[in-house]
């Protein structure tokens, strides 16, 4: 695992390039201070963003920053300010996805020009119908040399449930 987080974080919080992208990871369920990023967090994703070359952005995360079912409350939104300073950074340096679960399914979703995908269907029971997005899933990042990038959510059986391209040059 990159060793590159901040002090206290090694492992769980990193960054990488691979292609034309920039992978972060971030922790959403620091022990006793669940649901939230914390300031310490937020200003190195800032200086990480920051020294970036790359103009896709990728950030992953455990809980949704925005969720739409079970876990409204007991997301990054149970601490709104914090949460709001995180999409902000995200505006800021033009992020393209953040990558979450949390809640046992399987949705997009664009707040301030920034994707958020909950692709949590991948554990647990799931309690929503399909067409809801209620299904087991997985999602494929393919990077193209070209720039662009072909996102797709597969169900259990592989089949492909959504498929988007993003074109960032």
């Amino acid at each position: 695992m990159p060793e590159n987080g901040p002090n206290g974080f090694k492992e769980l919080i990193y960054s990488f390039d691979y292609k034309n992208a920039h992978f972060v990871m971030l922790d959403t369920e620091i022990f006793n201070n669940f649901h939230a990023i914390g300031e310490k967090q937020l200003k190195w994703l800032e200086e990480d963003l920051e020294k970036n070359q790359k103009k896709n952005i990728f950030i992953f995360g455990h809980d949704p920053a925005y969720p739409i079912y079970d876990h409204i409350g007991s997301s990054l939104d149970k601490h709104a300010v914090q949460r709001d300073e995180l999409w902000a950074i995200f505006k800021k340096y033009q992020v393209t996805v953040y990558i979450c679960g949390h809640e046992h399914l399987y949705n997009k979703s664009i707040h301030g020009g920034v994707y958020q995908i909950i692709a949590g269907g991948g554990g647990a029971h799931i309690a929503i119908p399909e067409e809801k997005g209620g299904f087991y899933n997985f999602i494929v990042i393919d990077i193209k040399d070209n720039g662009t990038t072909v996102i797709t959510v597969k169900d259990i059986n592989s089949y492909a449930k959504d498929a988007f391209t993003l074109n960032i040059k």
